[in-house]
């Protein structure tokens, strides 16, 4: 006869203690290229069996049934081969023992026995997000504070009562580690598995840090279930027309005023020099002063290729200057204001900001521009670009929206997310700004083939800045193409733009745009040094041109003039 002491499920207990003719068991389900592997360490031998689970009744009846295996062990870490389906691993105490137990199915390209102490690694790449499980079975129970799995950078403790133990973590794309650290002398099993997934924006938005607005993540939420798309494109646009706002702004006030507030136009950018990939996080903002009814233009450019990685001297050139963020562990960044003192507004105030990228046979421009649709009365104005920044010597450049990874770096370890945002926040310095007054309608749109389309999603915060709005809602305009923000509490979960509806049977759409030199842009030639010349047709600089060519050409008329009187004369 046989009694069962207790039932295990895939999870690991502490020691047991068996008298003769009882057993505990597993139940476990094999999947395809999957072994069983049991680890035990047993102050005796035991009978390991495994049978169907099937039969396991039978089995316990002491009736004849089909064993895949049967065999007296000691401690020990065994494999056992099994055709895909569900299993019961019994160990069975012919006599009295004290016995760690642990079983689980693994698949045998990913698990690996590794002999007593010291310390392994294993390292491994990966395309996506993903979540990655480690298993480590051991032949005997772990001690606490010996073994230790650190997984790149994310140490782990084995739990001292157990022999078996399933840790998760959640990993970003590129080459990641696993260093197992074990200080007794055991044999240990090492098995890896990860599954891709797609980032979840709502794990970290609150309905009160966050900017707020609109920002597409490449997620598209179809009643309930998220589609994935990605975007490669040469530039992004947004625009807001703006009926009514006041704010207060609290925090870091250092280059800020006391009743202002930001409208950022954020997106990543992924270039290589070198041969090696580099992120860097391009911002172009309007920053208000809601007493006075004034704002100025400022972008930023941050290196998000490592963490706390700096826009290094004499990489890139523009009209700005490189400047140290105290609180980012003196991470280095690129910044520019423009004008030399402030743009007066009136409501109704309608505003594009621009950020366009140029691939060229010297390296990348990024152009930082806006417009001026509409001031109070006055009509449309001439497209600007204020400042246009050449990155030497990095070239395959495109502004990125993916949700399949994050960057590498960004505000914190983690990385940033790929998204494009049009949000508002506080004026500068992870400052918050608290809205009285907001009536605004936002749009947010890609070049795509030459033309300016819309995102064909986006919901109403921001995530990668550390500017934050107080007191804001967002929904979508009646007409589906924009969205509404005003005073209110915030619904995260609103999705704007679901015109431009993604085939709810791709799970995955890339609207890769091959133009790289939209209407806005036009090309350049960089000379030695590291300044640019720009063609006299580049719509960029219209204005500046025509105003210059008409000081020419008075400047020659009066020369002209002067000329034809003392000819006179004589």
């Amino acid at each position: 006869m046989v009694f069962c002491v207790l039932v295990f499920a895939g999870v690991a207990y502490a020691q047991q203690s068996l008298n003769a003719g009882y057993f505990i068991y597993y139940n476990l389900t094999v999947g395809r290229g999957s072994s069983i592997f049991v680890g035990i360490n047993s102050s005796s031998n035991v009978d390991l069996v495994v049978v169907p689970s099937s039969e396991f009744s039978s089995w316990e009846q002491g009736n004849p049934v089909y064993e895949v295996y049967n065999k007296s062990v000691g401690t020990g870490i065994y494999e056992i081969g099994a055709e895909p389906g569900k299993y019961t691993v019994i160990f069975y105490a012919a006599d009295g023992v004290v016995i760690y137990a642990g079983a689980t199915p693994f698949n045998t390209t990913d698990a690996r026995i590794i002999s007593p102490g010291g310390t392994h690694a294993y390292f491994f790449g990966l395309n996506n997000y993903s979540v990655v499980n480690i298993t480590v079975l051991s032949d005997s129970g772990f001690r606490q504070d010996h073994t230790v799995v650190n997984v790149s950078g994310q140490p782990v403790y084995l739990n001292g009562s157990a022999n078996l133990e399933f840790l998760n973590f959640t990993l970003n794309r590129g080459n990641q580690s696993v260093y197992l650290s074990s200080e007794f002398p055991e044999t240990v099993l090492l098995g890896i598995s990860n599954t891709s997934t797609l980032i979840n924006p709502f794990e970290y938005v609150s309905n009160y840090s966050n900017p707020i607005g609109v920002a597409s993540y490449g997620l598209y939420d179809k009643q309930g279930h998220m589609f994935a798309y990605q975007i490669n494109t040469s530039g992004v646009v947004g625009v807001a027309n703006i009926t009514s706002m006041y704010a207060n702004n609290t925090g870091l006030l250092q280059n800020g005023s006391e009743f202002g507030d930001g409208l950022q136009l954020n997106v990543e950018m992924q270039t290589k020099t070198n041969g090696r990939e580099q992120v860097f996080w391009l911002q172009n903002v309007a920053d208000f002063n809601t007493s006075s009814d004034r704002f100025y233009l400022v972008d930023n450019i941050w290196n998000n290729t490592l963490p706390y990685a700096s826009v290094a001297s004499g990489s890139l050139y523009g009209e700005g200057n490189l400047s140290v963020c105290s609180d980012c562990f003196g991470q280095q960044f690129y910044a520019y204001s423009y004008p030399v003192g402030f743009i007066d507004y009136s409501l109704p105030l309608k505003l594009k900001l621009v950020v366009t990228e140029n691939n060229t046979y010297n390296g990348t421009v990024v152009s930082f521009g806006y417009q001026i649709m509409k001031n109070g009365v006055a009509g449309l104005q001439p497209m600007i670009y204020y400042d246009r920044v050449v990155f030497r010597g990095y070239h395959n450049s495109s502004i990125l929206v993916s949700p399949f990874f994050l960057t590498p770096s960004g505000a914190n370890l983690t990385g940033n997310y790929y998204d494009a945002e049009f949000v508002f926040g506080g004026s500068s310095n992870g400052a918050e700004a608290k809205f009285y007054r907001m009536g605004a309608l936002l749009w947010l749109y890609y070049y795509s083939q030459g033309r300016l389309v819309p995102f064909p999603s986006a919901f109403a915060f921001g995530l990668d800045t550390k500017e934050t709005a107080g007191g804001l809602m967002v929904a979508a305009s009646k007409n589906g193409d924009g969205a509404f923000v005003t005073v209110g509490k915030l619904n995260p979960y609103v999705q704007m733009f679901s015109s431009n509806e993604i085939n709810s049977s791709a799970q995955y759409i890339s609207n890769s745009s091959t133009y790289t030199a939209p209407a806005t842009t036009a090309a350049y030639v960089i000379n030695p040094g590291g300044a640019v010349s720009f063609n006299l047709g580049q719509i960029g600089l219209q204005l500046q041109v025509i105003l210059q060519y008409l000081v020419y050409l008075i400047v020659v008329l009066a020369v002209f003039v002067v000329l034809r009187l003392v000819l006179r004369k004589r």
